[in-house]
């Protein structure tokens, strides 16, 4: 398998085939070959068409930590999807029961442009007491209001009270052009959730700081090791979704 696209998907307990929510409450689905170091992409926007992010379709990618795709959208004759994976390999982030991508549709189909995408092995039972804290990092895209694309990057935290059900999360981040420049400063949001479950997941709410928006994962691992979700925030002139993820520290 070629390092270049080794990735928290095909590491550990990690590999086949999961559902993936997306941020737009999309169900998607990514599978991976780790015979073939083959990505196939099935997204409902793209009409179920799998994306399959083979070798020769990478490019490179301003943002280390993640292998870049882009790949031709069945919806029209040369429009080009970007879709990014998290690559263990090249991430100093190292996850072994959560994985996530993100996409930037063709702009030019003048629809949805910005995906993202959580998933892995899921933790069956939350634990019942005790409380845990997780740092991780987050990462997207964001268009602003004149049509410029961004690579979001940074960090995030989430802290979890067990007994009560109740969990809290914060997130900051930047983002930068295609060829690496700086354009989207940095923006700080937090959140938290109640003690309720929402569609199964326990992670999801309301998000506020530099703008507003909202929140909704799950936790990862046979113990709750890590956590992922994804979001959606709007700011005073850009949207973006993307995907926080981490584990405990």
């Amino acid at each position: 398998m070629p390092a270049q696209v080794q990735s928290a998907a095909s590491a550990g307990p990690i590999k086949g085939n999961y559902s993936a929510t997306g941020a737009s409450g999309l169900k998607e689905a990514i599978s991976y070959d780790a015979a073939s170091g083959l990505y196939t992409f099935y997204s409902t926007d793209s009409s179920s068409t799998p994306l399959r992010l083979t070798t020769d379709a990478m490019v490179a990618g301003a943002v280390p930590g993640y292998s870049y795709f882009k790949v031709s959208d069945p919806r029209s004759p040369g429009a080009k999807d970007l879709i990014v994976v998290y690559n263990s390999a090249s991430n100093p982030l190292t996850l072994t029961y959560t994985s996530f991508a993100f996409a930037q549709m063709d702009p030019s189909l003048k629809t949805s442009v910005q995906q993202a995408y959580v998933f892995g092995v899921q933790t069956a039972d939350l634990p019942k007491t005790g409380s845990a804290s997780y740092s991780g990092l987050v990462a997207g895209s964001a268009q602003d209001n004149a049509g410029q694309l961004y690579v979001l990057n940074g960090t995030s935290t989430l802290t979890a009270d067990f007994a009560k059900g109740a969990y809290s999360t914060t997130l900051s981040f930047t983002g930068v052009d295609a060829n690496g420049r700086a354009g989207l400063g940095t923006q700080n949001y937090a959140g938290s959730a109640g003690s309720f479950t929402l569609n199964g997941s326990p992670l999801n709410g309301n998000l506020s700081g530099s703008g507003t928006g909202s929140w909704g994962g799950k936790f990862f691992g046979p113990n709750a090791e890590e956590f992922g979700y994804t979001f959606a925030v709007t700011g005073s002139n850009y949207s973006a979704v993307g995907v926080a993820a981490g584990k405990k520290n």
